[in-house]
């Protein structure tokens, strides 16, 4: 991860911020272009450390595109973008050098402390500007944007249990649309209820609307690319800084001056509001011994369990699958209090939720079953079950089964 500069000023140091920007290339002209003019970050946020979502990789292996659609870079490229702290690969462009492009964009990323943020059930844990974030990319408009989205439930629900602050990055909307796309603002509320605090989108390649109190950017637009309609040549710049505990969330617009693809600063701010403070995650369960291997990890609300997620084999389906696992931490490390197949059904993600004052499991199962299993099915079917102190038991539960649905 890039160092973040300090600034000399005269009463007081900016206070450390990130900023989030969108869409960013350096395939056809655009890596020329830089290599022309001073880069564009020091004018428009001094100092930040920046994401951004990365459009394209490194031109090693055969172009799998036409030429023009074809948004590859030399390696040194890179090297104009020292303030950024992380880029996301989660993208239709990620791969149109194959895997071999993608591969040397990660090893060339890191070799210079940029964080490269990819798909998994993991989330990235990032330091950036003095704060704590967990970053989870979703590439929503890839063919299986259902697989997406349970992996980025699950990756949401660990960082929940890992970092103060969580985001996550949606590649979605459709290309030159302002208004939104069928399904981004349900997506957004799921991304938010599953740990998101924020949610800052691109992909639509213009900017897309926004909610500065519940934490939702849907699309920044581009920010550093080279596409022709005058409405592409906009993009908006989140920052956020840290303010009593909380985040001061700010947003900025840029514009291209052409023939220029580089963004300029526009007068003025856009919006502004300051998300409360999150309490800190409880951090005990990582002296768990399996904390590398599991999938999710939540906190009970009362007592001193956790909920684990994690993959294994067992005899009763014949295949690795996700296991609900449930431990205490205690001054001489953990206790197994219970271990599960999965439940009724083959597991795909659950989480911990309140309903009425009472805690139930949501859990979201495959539509096959043990009996008769079919991995590659899509159906999904929702089943609410409460911790009895021995285990889980299936419960009748009308309002519980519906908040579980709308998950």
């Amino acid at each position: 991860m890039a160092l973040i500069p300090l600034l000399a000023c005269i009463d007081a140091p900016e206070p450390p911020c990130v900023s989030f920007a969108g869409d960013l290339a350096l395939g056809r002209d655009i890596a020329a272009a830089l290599d022309q003019r001073p880069p564009p970050w020091d004018r428009l946020s001094p100092g930040d450390s920046w994401v951004a979502n990365l459009e394209g990789t490194v031109a090693e292996g055969a172009c799998l595109k036409d030429p023009p659609y074809c948004l590859g870079f030399p390696e040194n490229a890179l090297d104009h973008l020292a303030p950024f702290g992380a880029l996301s690969l989660a993208n239709n462009h990620a791969r149109d050098h194959g895997t071999a492009g993608l591969g040397a964009t990660i090893r060339a990323l890191r070799a210079r402390g940029i964080v490269p943020l990819l798909e998994s059930q993991r989330p990235t844990v990032v330091s950036l500007a003095g704060l704590d974030m967990a970053l989870v990319p979703v590439d929503l408009a890839a063919t299986d944007s259902q697989l997406a989205l349970e992996r980025a439930r699950l990756a949401l629900v660990l960082a929940r249990s890992i970092a103060s602050w969580v985001v996550a990055l949606p590649h979605w909307g459709t290309e030159g649309v302002t208004e939104l796309g069928p399904g981004q603002a349900e997506a957004a509320a799921l991304l938010h209820a599953w740990g998101a605090d924020l949610v800052v989108g691109t992909g639509a390649h213009v900017v897309q609307p926004s909610d500065c109190e519940t934490g939702t950017w849907y699309g920044l637009g581009n920010h550093l690319f080279d596409q022709s309609p005058p409405s592409s040549h906009e993009g908006a710049v989140l920052r956020a800084c840290r303010v009593d505990g909380g985040l001061e969330l700010t947003e900025t617009r840029t514009r291209r001056q052409l023939p220029s693809p580089l963004p300029s600063p526009v007068d003025g701010v856009t919006t502004q509001c300051v998300l409360p403070a999150r309490s800190p995650p409880n951090l005990a369960w990582q002296a768990h011994p399996w904390r590398d291997h599991f999938r999710a990890v939540q906190p009970f609300a009362r007592g001193d369990l956790w909920l684990g997620l994690h993959e294994r084999w067992s005899d009763i389906d014949d295949e690795v699958g996700l296991r609900p696992y449930v431990f205490r931490m205690t001054a001489r490390g953990y206790d197994e209090v219970w271990r599960g197949s999965s439940l009724a059904r083959p597991l795909v993600a659950a989480q911990l939720i309140q309903v009425d004052g009472e805690e139930f499991l949501c859990a979201l199962h495959r539509g096959d079953s043990f009996l008769h299993p079919d991995v590659a099915t899509r159906e999904r079917i929702h089943i609410v079950y409460q911790w009895n102190g021995f285990g889980f038991r299936g419960v009748d539960h009308p309002a519980a089964q519906a908040a579980c649905e709308a998950f």
